[in-house]
């Protein structure tokens, strides 16, 4: 069986090019995507959770190894778990653009409605002078 064990930047690497699915994997073995993930959890295929635990993603390598040991009728040995590809930093980063963007959107839905209010004023005093121009003698 494979062992990985990786920083964040090679997890971030390998979530980019080496990973695939469970429900990629289940093609290559033939078992459902829950029982992979339940491999996963329980040690015995190396796997990550991604984006925020909703989905577990694993590599075609640990899965074909797996595959084998388990022909072979091998004793399969727990591995290392990958860990969340989101971590604290990661997703603290995230949130602090994602509050930039609001801010951004929150300004500028601030100066359209300044602007909307500023025309219909300006249509306002504008009628407002008309009619007293007719009013006048």
């Amino acid at each position: 069986m494979v062992e990985i064990h990786l920083g964040k930047r090679e997890m971030m690497q390998i979530k980019d090019k080496d990973t695939i699915t469970l429900k990629e994997a289940s093609k290559l073995t033939g078992y459902t995507p829950d029982y992979l993930g339940q491999l996963i959890r329980q040690g015995k295929l190396p796997g990550k959770q991604v984006y925020s635990s909703v989905a577990w993603v694993t590599t075609e390598e640990a899965v074909l190894s797996y595959l084998e040991s388990a022909k072979q009728g091998a004793p399969i040995k727990e591995v290392t778990q990958l860990g969340p590809v989101w971590g604290p930093e990661e997703l603290s980063r995230i949130y602090i653009y994602a509050g930039h963007a609001l801010a951004v959107v929150l300004a500028l839905t601030a100066l359209l409605l300044f602007y909307i209010f500023s025309v219909t004023a300006d249509h306002y005093i504008a009628s407002q002078v008309e009619a007293a121009r007719y009013d006048q003698p």
